[in-house]
């Protein structure tokens, strides 16, 4: 897996919060051609889905990273590494 573009290690904790919230650009319709999101509206898909706790973005291959993450009861998304290993190695799912 190639490292995510653009993140580099973190020098100081940080955290805040992600605003998906997109401008629809065409209308999208059910199966019966019913509107369900009208075009020029304002969606954010995380207030229909979730994933349900906190976040932790990490580089897999770091070990600091990963030992300093599985102390954490958070859902862990890599940014490099391989999920499968990481999965094999924690005993816990890995995005």
């Amino acid at each position: 897996m190639s490292p995510a573009q653009g993140l580099a290690t973190a020098s100081k904790p940080q955290s805040w919060t992600y605003d998906s919230s997109f401008m629809q650009k065409t209308d999208i319709k059910d199966q019966a051609s019913t509107i369900i999101v009208k075009a020029g509206a304002e969606v954010n898909p995380l207030e229909k889905t979730s994933w349900g706790e906190l976040l932790i973005l990490i580089d897999g291959d770091d070990k600091t990273q990963v030992a300093w993450a599985t102390a954490k009861s958070r859902k862990l998304v890599l940014t490099n590494g391989s999920p499968i290993e990481l999965i094999e190695e924690l005993n816990k799912q890995v995005f």
